[in-house]
């Protein structure tokens, strides 16, 4: 089997006078949760569209689990699972009414949907909402509901398109315990402007930026180290007596036993002192250290340096 869901190959779309997409990759391999980030008008809305088939691009090529979206497009988006930023409910209609006539148009015969509706409505934890009226439910239900009718045919990739939106934090943080459980054998593209939930459960992070990419790859290689170290001490301790070591310099202070210090030149003066010296140092002057831990950027400060803007959760300004 392999690992490769989706490639998508130098994509291209120009709609106007505006070029959407210009050039962009990217690849999904099984058990991957790619974030897609990107600021209003980056892109990204283009590129789901393109990936889902609803529209073509103008150059490169699509596949979803080795089909071409080109060649194959009705059994390339047999593939895939979609859950737009409005959830395609029928308010009217009852939970388990509406999952098994999900999984009709996905082309299961009576039996088999029937299977699979209670399938989803028990690895979603919404057996008990089976009878309930759609446009009853809380918005959070309703999007789970949302999720169910993606995931109903099991599908290779999953694609989710602000899925937290409109969600209190509680219901969004069960709903991205969803997602995650859910992942395991299939890839998700995970597209939001709420950074905390990408951070939260993607592995790795694509960004755009005026149509181009400007990243892809690990989430954890996109959160590199500023160079800064967060120590802590055991007992408190006082400016002077880290003002007085030669190894870093103290940039912030967040209690007595709490501070930030920045590494100074080694002797080659073409690195910084490492870790290692400076802890034998803070040992050494009697000073007794708890933790030395680097900070990381975090990922609203690497979407900033990225785009030239930082990351927003502003409604207003979701494509």
């Amino acid at each position: 089997m392999s690992t490769e869901l989706l490639v998508a190959s130098n994509l291209c779309k120009t709609q106007g006078a505006t070029r959407s997409l210009d050039n962009v990759s990217m690849t999904i391999n099984r058990g991957d949760i790619v974030g897609l980030l990107g600021l209003n008008g980056a892109g990204k809305s283009t590129a789901l569209n393109i990936i889902t088939g609803v529209h073509q691009p103008d150059s490169g090529s699509v596949t979803i689990a080795g089909v071409s979206s080109n060649k194959d497009p009705v059994n390339c988006r047999a593939r895939l699972g979609f859950l737009p930023d409005k959830a395609p409910l029928y308010d009217d209609m009852r939970v388990g009414q509406f999952l098994t006539y999900a999984a009709r148009l996905r082309g299961a015969n009576p039996t088999a949907a029937k299977q699979q509706t209670q399938q989803i409505l028990t690895d979603l934890d919404l057996q008990d909402h089976r009878q309930h009226i759609i446009g009853h439910l809380s918005k959070g239900f309703q999007q789970r509901v949302g999720l169910a009718q993606a995931l109903i045919h099991d599908p290779d990739l999953l694609i989710l398109d602000e899925p937290s939106n409109g969600l209190d934090p509680t219901q969004a943080s069960a709903l991205l315990d969803v997602i995650r459980s859910r992942s395991g054998h299939r890839g998700v593209l995970f597209s939001s402007h709420q950074l905390s939930d990408v951070a939260k459960i993607c592995t790795h992070v694509v960004v755009l930026n005026r149509g181009k990419l400007v990243y892809t790859g690990p989430i954890d290689a996109a959160l590199q180290t500023t160079g800064r170290l967060r120590v802590t001490f055991g007992h408190p301790v006082s400016a002077q007596q880290l003002d007085e070591l030669g190894t870093f310099a103290v940039s912030d202070c967040e209690s007595s036993i709490s501070w930030w210090i920045t590494p100074l030149a080694s002797a080659d003066q073409t690195t910084p002192v490492s870790n290692t010296i400076i802890l034998k140092e803070l040992l050494a002057a009697g000073l007794l250290v708890d933790t030395l831990t680097p900070e990381q950027s975090s990922l609203e400060t690497v979407f900033h340096n990225l785009t030239g803007q930082p990351g927003t959760t502003d409604p207003e300004l979701r494509q």
